[in-house]
């Protein structure tokens, strides 16, 4: 079994632009529909987190540089941008479940 190693300066990487607010402080500015395409309250769908930062294999490009490609991960591939990225509440390294430091 291949398992890798998340340094915590990776882990907080991806989240090092929101520290101390929620996704959607960051967010809302462009309003609640921009996430929340059905209405507000509704799921947030890959394509609405896609219109504004590019295409799954820009992101791959993005975080290249990590030991784990958290955007290119083997086992989950894109299902769900919200997988990680939570709107009202604290990001969360699902990677990071199995690939400790």
């Amino acid at each position: 079994m291949l398992i890798f190693r998340v340094s915590a300066q990776e882990a907080d990487a991806t989240s090092a632009a929101s520290v101390g607010q929620f996704l959607a402080d960051n967010h809302g500015e462009f309003g609640c529909a921009s996430c929340h395409a059905d209405g507000e309250g509704s799921e947030v769908e890959n394509g609405s987190c896609l219109e504004c930062h590019g295409s799954q294999d820009t992101l791959k490009e993005k975080t290249l540089h990590m030991q784990i490609n958290p955007h290119d991960a083997p086992h989950f591939g894109m299902d769900s941008c919200t997988m990680c990225h939570h709107g009202h509440s604290e990001f969360e390294n699902v990677c990071l479940g199995c690939h400790l430091e």
